[in-house]
């Protein structure tokens, strides 16, 4: 995808929508009420622009229905210097990838721009939409399951437990099943894709995190959580990649 015409077809949007009210408010203090008060703005002043929303741990989100991107807006002040922007580090992973050719795994991401309000610069980001059907994934799951793992022998008490903790991991969609099931689907990447999440700090890729493009799997959320936010980044870890 173009940011840069990106970039010139969304500013007159974000123009508008960072002089509302309800924009400095969620970038001063972002938050699930601040945030839906921001969307319910969206909806007074474009009235045609049809969006789902959604939130998260780290950061909220706008999919516009008749667009082929989604706005992502990172759960940190504009002023802050405590807080990890994890919106930045999935920018920041996506170069990574695209410099080890592994970008046909991930959903493709940039920031969009900073925007410039009473609080002091907010970025927001732009990722490209693809088909978001977690029912699906945890279907294709549990049909890999299905088709490698056979029940145990009731007799055998511990190779029963093993069998149904590896169950309710592929039915919960879990990290560590899909973990697995990327063993099988990706078997010419799967080694280099593992070391890219180690070394990149990308951890969490459950199934609430994938998509389908083309009907081919991608990862729409690697920022990494736990493990980014316990360790000790290079200096140049996001300035290396233009950052």
């Amino acid at each position: 995808m173009d940011i840069v015409s990106l970039r010139e077809q969304w500013k007159p949007f974000f123009d508008k929508i960072r002089q509302t009210k309800e924009f400095e408010e969620f970038t001063k203090d972002p938050w699930s009420q601040s945030f839906y008060n921001l969307c319910a703005t969206i909806n007074e002043v474009f009235p045609d622009f049809v969006f789902d929303s959604d939130s998260g741990e780290t950061k909220f989100v706008i999919i516009p229905e008749d667009y082929d991107v989604v706005f992502k807006f990172p759960n940190v002040p504009a002023k802050h210097d405590y807080s990890i922007d994890y919106c930045l580090a999935e920018a920041r992973n996506y170069r990574a990838a695209v410099e080890k050719h592994l970008d046909k795994y991930f959903a493709w991401c940039d920031k969009l721009f900073d925007v410039y309000t009473p609080n002091g610069y907010y970025p927001i980001y732009v990722m490209e939409k693809v088909n978001c059907d977690e029912q699906s994934i945890n279907e294709e799951l549990m049909d890999w399951f299905d088709n490698n793992y056979d029940e145990p022998d009731s007799k055998d008490e511990k190779e029963m437990i093993k069998y149904e903790d590896t169950l309710q991991e592929f039915s919960d969609g879990s990290s560590v099943a899909v973990d697995l099931w990327f063993e099988s689907i990706f078997p010419d990447d799967y080694m280099r894709l593992i070391q890219f999440f180690a070394t990149n700090f990308i951890d969490d890729i459950h199934s609430g995190n994938l998509g389908y493009r083309n009907g081919e799997i991608v990862i729409i959320d690697y920022c990494g959580y736990h493990a980014l936010f316990d360790s000790k980044l290079p200096k140049d870890w996001y300035s290396k990649y233009g950052f």
